[in-house]
């Protein structure tokens, strides 16, 4: 019995099977080799398509911190189809944030950046090159100067005033007594209200304002802005998966935008027509009356500034003073704390005059007086101590023992030289072992 002759059909869907695995074969060793030549830091193996997506929780930087605990200050992760480099200490944060910058200076193109800020017209999202230099010496000079910021400084006094009058009239009971305050609500519309005002001229978050938001709105808007831009979107990190939207992210993102551009585009008309009406005695009140300028005028910038450009730098500025960086500021240390941070800080507050901002270098944090140098403490006999040996870092060796370092025959659970340790961390002279205090 005679087999049939192949065919040509046969032969083509040999040659395009052998061909398409010798185009595999070779893709697949080409990339391994270029995967071996470098070095990557310690890290968790990642998976074919997720990476090191599902050892992230919904909390990211806790997430991160407890794998840093594992495999060191440098490591390296993989979040979908990215290659990421996590520094979780001084002196590795330096070496990406300052020595080597330039290698990490672009921002990924992320949807938040695509949808909620015009297509990366701020400053966080915006990629290296001329506008982003442009925007930087715009916050540094125009934006957030010191005389930008000392000139605003009425703003934010009235605003704190009119919250301690809210806080008092909350806290005072029908009945003579006091309630208990939730201080994040009143912290949170103070900031709200000097972010408002400062950027935009006026506040938008109480009743009566000319808005096309409500309060309760213009709050939503904000809370829910704030949030779209730093949740963890995955179609981010797995590109094939951006049309799909999984966690529906993107589709909250283009409502929000359309949201927030209606209302940034009637406060940029209210601008435009203080402009017109006031003419050549028009003088720059807040921020957004320094962009319109400067978009108005390219020639004094090397990028000329659109109108979305002006939307979008100040959707960036409102970042700098989020909630939790108030909810940061309202954390009240211990007792040891507030004692050494008010030493000598009480100068000028009391019950006739309310503290004022700083004026000057004199002024911080310990108080109106004088700088001084301070001094070394003496031990006994007059001689001063030696200092305090430095922090190590990774890979340093230990320091040499200095004449304040006791030794370990000496120290032994909690007895110095058989003397018995002070409860406030002392021991007591002429306490034996064994003697009660």
């Amino acid at each position: 019995m005679e087999l049939p002759a192949p065919s040509s059909a046969s032969f083509f869907l040999v040659a395009v099977v052998a061909g398409a695995t010798l185009f595999l074969v070779t893709v697949l060793r080409l990339r391994a080799r270029s995967t071996r030549k470098y070095r990557l830091p310690p890290g968790p193996r990642p998976w074919p398509v997720i990476g090191n997506l599902n050892l992230i929780g919904p909390l990211p930087h806790h997430s991160v911190h407890e794998l840093s605990k594992r495999y060191g200050p440098l490591m390296s992760l993989r979040f979908g189809s990215f290659p990421v480099v996590v520094a979780s200490s001084i002196d590795t944060a330096r070496l990406i944030l300052k020595t080597h910058d330039l290698a990490f200076i672009d921002r990924p193109q992320t949807a938040a950046g695509r949808y909620t800020t015009y297509n990366c017209a701020g400053l966080f999202y915006q990629p290296y090159g001329a506008y982003w230099r442009q925007a930087r010496r715009l916050c540094q000079a125009e934006l957030f100067s010191a005389r930008r910021l000392m000139s605003l400084e009425h703003v934010r006094s009235d605003e704190v005033r009119a919250m301690l009058s809210d806080l008092r009239a909350a806290a005072s009971a029908p009945a003579g007594g006091h309630d208990a305050v939730t201080l994040r609500e009143h912290l949170y519309m103070v900031n709200l209200s000097v972010v408002s005002r400062m950027l935009l001229g006026k506040k938008y978050v109480v009743e009566g304002s000319s808005s096309p938001a409500t309060p309760e709105e213009f709050r939503w808007l904000i809370d829910e802005h704030f949030f779209l831009n730093g949740v963890l979107n995955v179609a981010d990190m797995i590109p094939w998966l951006s049309p799909l939207d999984p966690q529906g992210y993107v589709k909250r993102m283009k409502r929000s935008a359309k949201m927030l551009d209606r209302f940034l585009e009637h406060v940029v008309d209210e601008h435009n027509e203080r402009r017109r009406r006031e003419g050549e005695d028009f003088v720059a009140m807040d921020m957004m009356d320094v962009l319109l300028e400067l978009a108005d005028d390219p020639s004094q910038l090397e990028v000329p500034i659109t109108r979305d450009n002006v939307k979008g730098f100040t959707l960036s500025s409102a970042k700098h003073k989020s909630r939790l960086m108030m909810e940061w500021s309202s954390c009240t240390p211990g007792p040891d704390g507030r004692r050494h941070r008010h030493l000598g800080g009480d100068c000028g507050v009391g019950h006739v005059r309310a503290p004022e901002e700083p004026r000057g270098p004199r002024q911080g944090h310990r108080g109106a007086g004088p700088c001084r140098r301070p001094q070394p403490s003496c031990g006994r006999g007059g001689h001063p101590k030696p200092p305090v040996p430095r922090r190590r870092r990774e890979g340093d060796l230990a320091p040499a023992p200095s004449r304040a370092a006791p030794d370990s025959a000496a120290v032994s659970g909690g007895r110095v030289r058989g003397r018995l340790r002070h409860p406030g961390g002392r021991a007591r002279l002429r306490q034996r072992l064994g003697h009660r205090p």
